[in-house]
């Protein structure tokens, strides 16, 4: 469980973060909320297969790619149009599922989907979408998707209805905010634990610390709620599941004076 699943850009997606946050310090909070929280709530069976994916069920391919966007590739003098559906992990950690592979008689064009990885706007305030990074050292494949899918998020039907599942990292990032909200001030040194405080600026109350706390552990709440009936839902597909009830969103209804 080393891959940490979550980036700075993706938490500033829910709330402003610095990101000047000190990298040691991010990563052992997020490997502490996927080592406690995420897996407990998948579960440890399915937890350990969904990281054995990620680090071992893709295949390295020896074929030359291109850059053709933030959201395609280009194969050289290669037939991929049977990539269609197959999981990509780019880069040793960043993983896309193909959309559409077109093959034009000489090249393929590939069309991916996966987690955006920008959190910037156009100048009409519009958020830009970016699912392949800037440059592309290595490109490996893997006719499974249910854990891409799983991890970044899809549509599926319900009870006849289609509805948008919004993947892992939401859940991941909720629960980073609520610990951070806590004990983001305290550091550990060889001399004892201290507290930083800026002279320009004042400390956030008890009410508006726990007020703060209490949202991000509804939201991650609601995410948790997503990500059952996600799994509840494609049972058939994760065999190693078991299928849990909704929490209920208003234990983190606090109530501050």
């Amino acid at each position: 469980m080393n891959q940490i699943l979550v980036t700075n850009t993706d938490l500033r997606k829910l709330r402003q973060l610095g990101k000047q946050v000190n990298i040691d310090n991010f990563t052992a909070r997020a490997r502490e909320i996927q080592t406690n929280e995420f897996t407990e709530l998948l579960g440890a069976a399915l937890i350990f297969d969904f990281f054995n994916f990620l680090e071992n069920g893709f295949t390295l391919s020896n074929d030359t790619f291109v850059r053709t966007s933030d959201t395609q590739i280009t194969a050289t003098g290669v037939d991929l149009s049977s990539w269609v559906d197959n999981s990509l992990k780019l880069n040793n950690g960043i993983y896309v599922l193909v959309t559409a592979a077109v093959f034009s008689g000489g090249n393929t064009l590939i069309t991916v989907i996966g987690n955006n990885l920008t959190n910037e706007t156009d100048e009409n305030g519009v958020l830009l979408i970016k699912y392949l990074p800037d440059t592309l050292t290595t490109i490996a494949f893997s006719t499974e998707n249910k854990y891409t899918k799983l991890l970044n998020g899809t549509s599926y039907t319900k009870d006849s209805d289609t509805i948008q599942y919004n993947g892992l990292r939401f859940f991941i990032g909720w629960k980073f905010l609520a610990i951070f909200t806590m004990d983001g001030t305290i550091k550990h040194s060889d001399v004892g634990n201290f507290s930083i405080t800026g002279q320009s600026f004042r400390s956030p109350s008890a009410g508006e610390i726990n007020a703060s706390k209490s949202t991000y552990l509804q939201n991650s709440t609601r995410e948790e709620n997503h990500i059952i009936d996600y799994l509840n839902e494609k049972s058939t597909d994760f065999i190693l599941w078991d299928s849990k009830n909704n929490e209920n969103i208003q234990n983190y209804n606090m109530i501050v004076i």
